[in-house]
Formats: C-alpha cells, structure tokens, sequence
C-alpha cells in the first residue's frame, strides 16, 4: 500500500497585506488593553484633598485657616505651621499680647497666667509667647503653668483665651459657629481636584 501524501489544510500563499491587516488587528487589541489598564491606575478624582476637618471645617486647601503669629509655648511648643490648635483658637492666640491674665479654674479658683513674650529686636514683633504660672516669691523665676494638683482644673483653651482677652474676643467666629455656618453653606468650602 502506498504512503498517502501528507494533505495540509491550508497552503495558499498569504500575501503582505494580510501580514500586515492581521499586525494592526494586534496592535488594535493590544491599544485597547493598555487604555483598560491606564483607565484602571489613573489617578483619582480626589488627587489633592480638600482637607476639611475638626480643625478647620471649611477645609484647609481653598480656605486655609490662618498661621499663628509666633511661636506659643504653653507649655509644650506650638508653631506657626505645625499646631493641634482648630480656627478659633489660632484667631484667640494670634490676639494674645505677653501680660499677666486672671483666668477662673473650673473648680471656681483663680490663677494668674504670666505670658511673656520674646520680641525681635528690628522689626519688633513678637517671636515666641511663654505660658506660665506666676513668679517664685523667692527667686521671682516663673513657676510651672499645670501641675498635678491643678492641671485638671483648667477650662479648654478657647476657654482660657476668652477670659484673658475679653473684650477683644468678641470679634472672634466660635469653632461651633463656623462649623454650623459651613454645614448650611453660609462660608465657602474647600473641594478637591
């Protein structure tokens, strides 16, 4: 018996342009799967984020709440750029002049706070303020501010700025205030890119 020649399917000869009909048909594949994969790892929506928080509701990008004037040590350091302080008590600090303060415990006693400030010399603002209690009897060197009988006594500090302050407090939004006023959309707020 003879061998059968071996019958391949398809032996048409392709031509250059089927070759290259077939490579753009790859190449439109393989475009199609990148943009699926660009579109998948593409940046959010939300790349820089408003900052809106308890500190300052309104959010600090578009509506940053302002610096603090100088450094405040009370008695761990708070700076310029770099504070736990919310808008309200950024606005009290930046008001405070170096003096002696009476300001009520919560127990009903009254403390003095010495606020000594630092000021330059050429320009002469104000550089750092210091909180303290009031002067040694013997030595006249400032006495710590809190101590264990009566760091649990003091009001929060938006509190004890507006004892110290007064008057001049007056003109100063409350934190609750401009919470409200931003929730009901009275104040501007921050939206992210």
């Amino acid at each position: 018996m003879a061998k059968a020649e071996s019958a391949d399917p398809v032996t048409e000869d392709i031509t250059l342009a089927q070759v290259l009909d077939r490579l753009a048909a790859i190449q439109e594949a393989n475009q199609q799967v990148q943009k699926a994969q660009l579109k998948q790892t593409a940046p959010r929506s939300n790349t820089r984020h408003p900052g809106i928080s308890v500190f300052n509701p309104q959010g600090q990008k578009d509506c940053p709440m302002p610096e603090l004037k100088c450094e405040v040590h009370m008695p761990f350091p708070q700076r310029p750029a770099d504070h736990g302080m919310d808008w309200e008590e950024v606005e009290l600090m930046n008001l405070l002049e170096p003096g002696v303060y009476p300001v009520e415990l919560n127990d009903g006693s009254v403390i003095r706070i010495n606020v000594a400030g630092k000021k330059n010399h050429i320009s002469n603002e104000i550089e750092s303020l210091t909180w303290s209690g009031p002067p040694d009897p013997d030595t006249g060197h400032p006495t710590p501010l809190f101590n264990n009988t009566n760091k649990m006594l003091f009001p929060s500090l938006r509190g004890m700025l507006r004892q110290m302050l007064g008057e001049k407090a007056d003109g100063v939004m409350t934190q609750a205030t401009r919470t409200r006023k931003t929730k009901a959309g009275e104040l501007p707020v921050s939206v992210g890119e």
